[in-house]
């Protein structure tokens, strides 16, 4: 019974630490790195240890080798996406960082706080109570009742791993956490067109 408590306690004190805060973005950015995001489901790793063609892709522009990518990841998409519409990179909205969390401490800081809710391109933020470590991960499609799917960088095909053998899609939902990592939030995009075409 204590155990049962405990859990409802966690999940209630989680809905009210969960926050989301918006960034300025263009849209044709925007869009064109979910394509490139999502183009990368299904690319593994070559021996498990964070490393193949792809995954050093990621890590090169960070002068990493062999360590967790979700956040490397997903910046890599919004780096790819300004060569691909042929803008520069400073368009990037989300801070240059291979730790999760950053992305989200962030974006509280230079972003504007709006109503807690999902959005395809948002991007989920969680982390361990107490330590830096967390993971993220970008929605790619939006369901009922909290209900999301996401573009996993370092995940896996199965369960709730944050550190998996490659790119997977992945079913989650906003309002719980993810194993014993709590969401802290979701960074949102305002989309804004530019004259930077």
């Amino acid at each position: 019974m204590i155990k049962y408590i405990f859990i409802l306690l966690f999940e209630v004190l989680s809905l009210y630490s969960q926050q989301r805060y918006m960034l300025e973005a263009d849209s044709l950015l925007h869009y064109t790195m979910i394509e490139v995001a999502n183009s990368q489901i299904g690319v593994q790793e070559l021996t498990g240890n964070n490393d193949g063609k792809e995954i050093d892709e990621y890590q090169k522009l960070f002068n990493l080798k062999k360590q967790n990518y979700c956040a490397m990841g997903i910046y890599w998409s919004w780096w790819t996406a300004c060569s691909k519409v042929g803008i520069s990179i400073m368009y990037i909205p989300i801070k240059k960082t291979a730790v999760a969390f950053q992305v989200f401490a962030d974006a509280k800081k230079r972003g504007k706080k709006v109503k807690f809710g999902a959005s395809i391109g948002d991007q989920l933020v969680w982390k361990y109570p107490d330590t830096w470590k967390g993971h993220t991960e970008l929605i790619s499609n939006v369901g009922k009742n909290g209900n999301v799917t996401t573009v996993a960088f370092n995940s896996s095909g199965v369960g709730s791993q944050r550190n998996g053998k490659g790119v997977a899609q992945k079913k989650r939902n906003i309002h719980h956490p993810l194993g014993r990592m709590q969401l802290k939030g979701i960074v949102t995009f305002n989309y804004k067109r530019s004259d930077i075409l």
